[in-house]
């Protein structure tokens, strides 16, 4: 699993401006079935800085937290403890591996998180982690992905005017939406589905802050800006100032959100056992 950013040192900013999207749809999405959402257990692989893991674990039985980065695990523990969640395992591990024995998890979840696993572009770690993921989950459980279509990346973040080349790289790292739900079918998942939320912003009220590309914090809460050369950054940054100090960041800003309303910034695909 390929790192293009420091995450021991991004933990310490995450949660600065980054806010967990898709908490209701993935409620519902586990909530489909006949097993009660009291009883399951689930697995946040790339869990991060665990603000999934904070959101979810009084919902379900036993909530589990997989990544490969100590400081993001230790940021979910103490998360989880000041919440007073008992009913939780974190566990260090790199996808695409799931270290767990067959038909044991209910759910798996993987939020904004494929898109770190493949440098190719026939995405073999992405195959191989839903082909672990089928393997892991009991009957009647769920994979659930939540990641952006190239297009989304593209035309629903307004900054990404300033940040061309790092909106180019990230976008050449999300598969397709239709080639994902393809990879599911071939696995063997049933009633593959994409559901999309146009109301769901990444950065929350923070993502309307005109001043926030200025912040290295604020930053740190998408990694399209860690894409960007030393050089690129500078030049990107400078244009920016320019087009605050001419008052045209409204207008992108405007501009951008019809697009956004459209069609959403993120969008979930999910599969059945």
């Amino acid at each position: 699993m390929p790192d293009y950013e420091n995450y021991t040192r991004t933990s310490r900013n995450y949660d600065q401006t980054r806010v967990p999207i898709g908490v209701d749809t993935i409620i519902t999405e586990m909530s489909r079935g006949e097993k009660p959402l009291s009883q399951q257990t689930v697995l946040d692989a790339g869990c991060g800085t665990g603000n999934y893991l904070l959101q979810l674990h009084d919902k379900v039985d036993f909530i589990i937290g997989l990544d490969r980065n100590q400081g993001m695990l230790k940021r979910s523990e103490e998360k989880l403890l000041q919440a007073g969640a008992g009913n939780f395992e974190l566990r260090r591990a790199e996808l695409p591996e799931i270290p767990f024995e067959d038909d044991t998890l209910d759910r798996i979840m993987i939020n904004q998180v494929i898109h770190h696993l493949d440098t190719k572009p026939d995405y073999p770690v992405l195959r191989e982690f839903c082909r672990n993921a089928y393997r892991a989950l009991r009957s009647g459980g769920s994979i659930i992905i939540n990641t952006c279509s190239p297009q989304q990346i593209w035309d629903c973040y307004w900054y990404v005017e300033f940040v061309q080349p790092g909106a180019e790289r990230l976008a050449q790292k999300y598969i397709p939406i239709d080639q994902l739900r393809q990879f599911l079918h071939e696995i063997g998942f049933g009633d593959v589905r994409q559901i999309v939320d146009v109301a769901e912003i990444f950065y929350g009220d923070h993502y309307y802050d005109l001043e926030g590309p200025l912040n290295a914090a604020w930053r740190d809460g998408d990694s399209i800006w860690s894409l960007l050369t030393e050089e690129e950054l500078n030049t990107s940054l400078e244009s920016y100032r320019r087009a605050h100090a001419d008052n045209r960041l409204k207008e992108i800003l405007n501009r951008t959100e019809k697009r956004r309303r459209a069609i959403g910034q993120s969008v979930f695909v999910c599969g059945d056992v």
